[in-house]
C-alpha cells in the first residue's frame, strides 16, 4: 500500500501547478459553501486524490475563481472514501457522512469506496489574510 500511496503522491505532484508557484495556491469552492466558511461552519474540504499542502501554508479561497478570503492549512489527512465518517462530514459543513458522499458524487461523478481522498483542514483568516478573521462576509 505504501508504494501505491507514493506513486499516487508523485503523480499528484507532477500534475499540481501549485508546486511550481506556491504564491498562487488557491482552493476553489462552489458558491454555496462560501457562507458556511465565513460563518466557521465549514473548516475542511475533501478533494479526490492525494493533494499536497503543508501545515501552516496560506492559501487563497475562491468561489467561481473569485477570491473571498485567505486560510491557513492546519492539517491534511489522506484516506479512502470508505474511511470517511460523520466527524469528517460535520467539519466539512455537512450533517452526515451520507450527505457528504452525495455531494462528492455530485462533484466527481462515480467515486469508488477504495479511492483516495484528501481531507484538507483549514482556518479561515479573512480577505486580507489577517489572523483575527471575524465572521463578516467580504463585499
Amino acid at each position: 500500500m505504501r508504494g501505491l500511496i507514493k506513486d499516487s503522491m508523485r503523480d499528484s505532484m507532477k500534475n499540481d501547478s501549485r508546486l511550481e508557484n506556491e504564491s498562487t495556491s488557491a482552493i476553489n469552492f462552489d458558491e454555496k459553501f462560501v457562507d458556511l466558511i465565513l460563518e466557521g461552519k465549514k473548516k475542511s474540504t475533501i478533494r479526490k486524490g492525494i493533494k499536497i499542502y503543508k501545515k501552516g501554508e496560506k492559501v487563497e479561497l475562491t468561489a467561481e475563481r473569485k477570491s473571498f478570503g485567505k486560510a491557513r492549512i492546519t492539517k491534511t489527512v489522506v484516506k479512502r472514501v470508505s474511511e470517511l465518517n460523520n466527524s469528517d462530514a460535520i467539519v466539512d459543513g455537512f450533517t452526515s457522512k451520507e450527505e457528504l458522499l452525495e455531494e462528492l458524487k455530485r462533484i466527481y461523478g462515480d467515486i469508488g469506496e477504495d479511492e483516495f481522498v484528501t481531507v484538507i483542514h483549514f482556518e479561515f483568516l479573512n480577505e486580507k489574510g489577517d489572523e483575527n478573521a471575524g465572521n463578516v462576509r467580504p463585499q
